[in-house]
């Protein structure tokens, strides 16, 4: 009897936080006997290849359409999580997924969408790509209520979930962190700087000069880490070169972990968390860390902030203005905020009901 084929179509694996989010997924089937699948998107770092292939996982390159066509036949294949339905995506990949989702469901397979984020769509094809995916899938789970809004722009809402993150779904990575929240960190521990950048989203200007300037007045002892989720050149180890050329951290620590545990290891030790990344907000709200979102266009982070009364900075606001949000980040209700995290890990297991 052939053992069963799951194909996990996951974004950008070299950004640690849909990194992430495939190992939940992955947790979910590791005592099953599957044969398990990755779509792989581009280069991947050899460190995270080498811990994929040690879990039993099997690359599939998405960019060659008989390989991928191969791997969905007679698969499952559960597309994500991650901010996955977007407009800047490539149209002969979005081609080839029609194409492999077609081929699964002619060959008995079944098509889930998972924990997804979805974005307006706004390019005409795209969209009308789109739109054949998500009518492909048994469920389409979303993971927020802005996701359901555009969602329902590609496909019926009778057909649409809410969920939660799976970044909230109770997993032995949720634990680490978890158990990181009843630790307090000394006061030589770091105050993370976690960024994006990505188009108009970047963390820069006066207003981040200000903000840095606060942080050091209130966490003296303090080292300042700029801790990269994505570690490709172009994306958060140029963010983390614009601030340290704009704010003058020449003491502060660049790091661009290519390992999960590492990433955690940070957050179990950090006094205080500045980010536009929507995992490193979640990563820090699972360690009970003091946080402070830098509010930039994204709207996944708005409704986080919403959810969780996170305080949030503009690059508009004054230095009077960003010191009152550092302090009422350190004010934070545990218990309030307690209380919607578990509602979150409890919403989370829609997923995958």
């Amino acid at each position: 009897m052939k053992r069963q084929k799951i194909l996990f179509f996951s974004d950008d694996l070299n950004n640690l936080g849909d990194l992430f989010l495939l190992f939940q997924n992955l947790e979910l089937v590791s005592k099953e006997d599957s044969l398990v699948l990755v779509r792989q998107h581009g280069a991947i770092a050899p460190q995270i290849r080498k811990r994929l292939e040690e879990l039993g996982v099997h690359l599939i390159n998405s960019r060659s359409f008989p390989s991928f066509l191969a791997a969905c036949w007679r698969s499952n294949v559960v597309i994500g999580g991650g901010q996955l339905v977007r407009d800047n995506v490539s149209l002969r990949g979005l081609v080839i997924l029609v194409f492999g989702l077609a081929l699964a469901r002619l060959s008995g397979g079944g098509v889930t969408a998972r924990g997804i984020g979805v974005s307006p769509i706004r390019k005409i094809q795209v969209k009308a790509l789109w739109r054949r995916v998500l009518r492909f899938c048994d469920r389409v789970v979303v993971r927020d209520a802005t996701s359901v809004a555009n969602a329902s722009q590609l496909v019926a809402r009778s057909k649409i979930e809410l969920a939660a993150d799976m970044g909230f779904y109770p997993s032995k990575q949720i634990e680490r962190l978890r158990n990181a929240a009843d630790v307090s960190p000394s006061e030589s521990a770091c105050v993370i700087i976690a960024p994006c950048i990505d188009g108009e989203r970047v963390m820069a200007g006066p207003a981040l000069r200000e903000l840095i300037e606060a942080l050091r007045r209130v966490f003296p002892r303090s080292e300042m880490v700029v801790l990269c989720h994505d570690i490709r050149e172009e994306m958060d180890k140029r963010a983390a070169n614009v601030i340290m050329d704009q704010c003058g951290l020449g003491d502060a620590q660049v790091v661009a972990p290519h390992d999960l545990d590492t990433v955690f290891s940070y957050y179990e030790q950090a006094r205080f968390v500045v980010t536009n990344r929507l995992h490193s907000a979640i990563f820090s709200l699972l360690s009970g860390r003091p946080l402070l979102v830098w509010m930039d266009r994204s709207e996944k982070l708005k409704n986080v902030c919403a959810d969780f009364s996170i305080p949030s900075v503009r690059t508009e606001e004054s230095a009077e203005e960003i010191r009152e949000k550092v302090a009422a980040s350190l004010r934070f209700n545990r218990s309030d905020r307690e209380a919607v995290l578990s509602e979150k890990v409890e919403l989370s297991r829609t997923n995958v009901r």
